[in-house]
């Protein structure tokens, strides 16, 4: 990815009131996304947007995530069903309040 897409992304990061995950996609953004945000030598465009996506809510919906928490702003709904994924879509387009 090049600066210009990661500008896109923080630019629709900005936007979001929050990110909603499944397990395989947090637990790949939770695997490199943290220490991105906290390297000053990463790239300006990836930092940016790295350190947008630490401070965002997310949500993680999955029945088999362990659940450790390296994002201080992850949060855990349950049950897992699809009306309360759908809810979570919601919340983080902005269409309901939290």
């Amino acid at each position: 990815m090049d600066d210009e897409l990661h500008d896109y992304w923080t630019q629709l990061t900005d936007q979001s009131g929050a990110m909603l995950f499944g397990r395989n996609t947090y637990e790949l953004m939770e695997g490199a996304w943290p220490a991105v945000a906290r390297d000053e030598k990463a790239p300006r465009a990836m930092r940016e947007w790295a350190q947008k996506l630490e401070a965002k809510a997310k949500y993680v919906v999955s029945a088999t995530h362990p659940w450790r928490r390296s994002y201080k702003t992850m949060k855990t709904p349950k049950p897992t069903h699809p009306s309360t994924v759908f809810s979570l879509a919601d919340i983080v387009t902005g269409r309901l309040p939290d």
